[in-house]
């Protein structure tokens, strides 16, 4: 289980494997959008593009497979689309790897902010037949994704870190 924080925005997903070396990777990546987003397939499209190019690798021949819109939902009832992709990106020694990933995207809270987890590993290593066999493993993580908005207690809007001192200062302490 790993849990993150982002933006008072607690993140948690199920992590089950980590083999970066041989191409395996689960990341977090957050946009900011001028408007409320909605997940249609445009949205989705240019978000996955957006989070594979982050490290700066050419990104060649993204398909989107899949988008399934309601298969997993949040603990408030918020829709995660689950999106099947795969793709080539083009490394600076010139090669040309062949990927595939899924990932699990939403927006929560009032921000405009789409947030998505990205679990990829290469084309060898996803298939069942293969001896990694990491499609089931990348499924899990992807879907086991939430992100919850908190409205109570340190993470409450507007309380922050004075809320935070309140609760850790000994009431003797407090004037």
């Amino acid at each position: 289980m790993v849990s993150l924080c982002f933006s008072s925005i607690p993140i948690v997903f199920y992590s089950c494997f980590s083999d970066y070396i041989k191409g395996d990777s689960a990341y977090l990546f957050v946009q900011k959008l001028a408007s409320k987003p909605t997940l249609n397939q445009e949205t989705i499209r240019n978000f996955i593009l957006k989070a594979l190019s982050q490290k700066g690798d050419p990104v060649e021949s993204l398909k989107i497979f899949k988008v399934d819109e309601g298969k997993v939902k949040g603990v408030d009832g918020q829709p995660y689309a689950l999106v099947d992709f795969g793709y080539q990106i083009n490394t600076e020694a010139g090669f040309l790897i062949s990927r595939r990933a899924v990932a699990s995207l939403t927006t929560v809270g009032e921000a405009n902010d789409i947030q998505g987890l990205i679990a990829v590993t290469t084309d060898l290593r996803w298939g069942s037949k293969t001896r990694a066999g990491l499609e089931a493993k990348l499924r899990t993580t992807a879907e086991s994704f939430r992100v919850y908005r908190l409205n109570s207690g340190i993470f409450a809007a507007g309380t922050g870190r004075k809320k935070v001192e309140e609760a850790t200062t000994p009431a003797a302490a407090q004037p």
